[in-house]
């Protein structure tokens, strides 16, 4: 089943130091930012594309629904540079984490904007996964205590 995605907020908006080099998938950068306040935004990003993050098969019948927030990197284009896992604190090992971070790239967004400029922002992004309900002949046989057929 596809993850639902809950809410984007702005966290925080940074603009780059001279010289610092593109952030890319698996490389984030560690030069420093300076931090305004978002209220200098002209223009907040804006979700253009939204992203399938699919329930982990690990995690079928194991949890119940997880939510997922991620610091997600945008730069000037408002491509997805860079995302961490804020929550959970600890991992589930059940797959959440990772298939958040993997949709996190897939993506898209209008760029934030100061003055008309394009500038890069890093915003907070929640997946939330709901587990699948069983299909109908499923719970049939789940209730009868036969088999599933695959």
């Amino acid at each position: 089943m596809k993850a639902h995605w809950l809410c984007l907020a702005l966290l925080f908006v940074s603009l780059p130091a001279a010289a610092r080099p593109t952030r890319t998938r698996h490389q984030h950068e560690t030069s420093k930012r300076r931090t305004i306040d978002v209220k200098e935004l002209s223009k907040a990003p804006k979700l253009t594309k939204l992203a399938k993050a699919e329930y982990p098969p690990q995690a079928m019948g194991q949890s119940d629904e997880v939510a997922v927030s991620l610091l997600v990197d945008l730069d000037n284009k408002g491509e997805v540079t860079g995302v961490s896992v804020l929550e959970p604190k600890t991992a589930t090992g059940l797959g959440f984490e990772d298939a958040a971070v993997s949709a996190a790239y897939d993506l898209g967004f209008e760029p934030a904007e100061i003055d008309g400029k394009p500038v890069p922002v890093q915003i907070v992004y929640n997946f939330k996964f709901i587990p699948p309900k069983p299909a109908p002949e499923e719970q049939r046989a789940n209730k009868a205590g036969l088999p599933v057929e695959p």
